[in-house]
């Protein structure tokens, strides 16, 4: 019992949320297996837990279905901050479960009746597996902000359930290799079809699939060759591909603040003493004095403002990929900020980076 705590501890500390998570279902795991539950038990016993499960999931469903949600009701402060609200409602929550295992979900809910009204004998993992599928789809459904998380495990432990199912309900060895290449070809087709919208966000208008752009060589090469330190300010993506790159500490990256990116669209879009100073103190900026800003600005930033695409300021989550236009007039902030001290220390096409020397 001691090394199920210490690893609860290890889980906790790693992430807070899915390690707490996780140090529960191993906790579960822990008695269920180690304590109660061993092949001399009783069927009916084993079964007492996926009972259980199942009313606690009904009822979570049934609260889902009426509107509830952790992040509508409890969460509403950490919606500002992201930008909008992280979970599917009923019924495309719904729709999202039965993608996780695609058309062979249909195998699950046979394995589910088996195994609740068939007198056959079953293994305790077994039993814990369905525990498991219950927890992960009611966490899911209860809807804390990124519920989609709880589904990590339910494919894996499904694939198991159905597997067994059909190896100790079904005797015909051709029954069981026709069933077998059903599913193979059920979670080839269904990995492909998810697979094709992860490659279909990250196509760039060169055809390239990467969360890389080729035009941020360039910046990480300046950034890693120099000098003076600084906290760079530019737009989030490009403040990731700096934090990640080089050594340089960026305004909190990808999770800049929605105020701070409208406060730097704002002085942007019209350079003067009032706009600098909203923008020098933000809230990433507070513990930093302005001779330790490098403020880069990007093809990203130009083209978002010049087309009024600033959507990235009202999702936390949201980023500009493309980064391959270049650079057009921008007299007005190169004159204002020369007249504050700053200089121009790397130019090209896709950026340009100011800082005081």
């Amino acid at each position: 019992f001691l090394k199920v705590i210490l690893s609860s501890l290890l889980l906790i500390l790693a992430h807070f949320i899915i390690g707490f998570y996780l140090s529960v279902i191993l906790i579960i795991y822990y008695f269920l297996i180690s304590l109660y539950l061993d092949n001399s038990k009783t069927l009916k016993s084993q079964r007492l837990f996926v009972y259980a499960g199942l009313l606690v999931t009904i009822f979570v469903f049934l609260l889902h279905v009426l509107g509830f949600s952790i992040e509508n009701n409890f969460q509403r402060k950490e919606v500002e901050v992201i930008g909008e609200f992280t979970n599917y409602t009923y019924p495309q929550s719904i729709h999202l479960i039965e993608l996780t295992l695609g058309p062979i979900s249909i195998l699950l809910l046979l394995a589910l009746i088996n195994y609740l009204f068939s007198k056959k004998s079953r293994y305790p993992f077994m039993t814990f597996s369905f525990v498991f599928i219950c927890i992960s789809i009611s966490a899911y459904l209860l809807g804390p902000t990124y519920a989609n998380k709880f589904l990590i495990g339910f494919g894996v432990f499904g694939i198991y359930v159905i597997t067994e199912y059909i190896s100790k309900s079904i005797k015909s060895k051709s029954y069981k290799l026709v069933i077998f290449i059903f599913i193979a070809i059920s979670i080839g087709l269904n990995f492909t079809l998810q697979y094709k919208k992860y490659e279909d966000f990250y196509k760039q208008d060169n055809g390239d699939r990467s969360v890389i752009v080729k035009e941020d060589d360039a910046i990480k090469e300046f950034f890693n060759n120099y000098d003076s330190k600084c906290i760079v300010l530019s737009d989030p993506y490009t403040q990731i591909i700096i934090a990640g790159f080089t050594d340089f500490s960026t305004a909190n990256a990808q999770y800049m603040e929605l105020d701070s990116r409208r406060t730097l669209v704002s002085f942007i879009t019209n350079p003067s003493d009032e706009t600098y100073s909203k923008l020098i103190n933000i809230t990433e900026l507070k513990p930093y004095t302005n001779e330790d800003i490098c403020f880069v600005y990007t093809s990203r930033l130009d083209e978002a403002i010049k087309t009024n695409q600033t959507y990235w300021t009202e999702n936390i989550y949201s980023y500009i990929l493309e980064n391959n236009y270049p650079i057009r007039s921008t007299v007005a902030l190169r004159g204002y900020l020369d007249s504050i001290g700053y200089k121009i220390v790397f130019n090209n096409p896709n950026f340009i980076v100011f800082a005081k020397e």
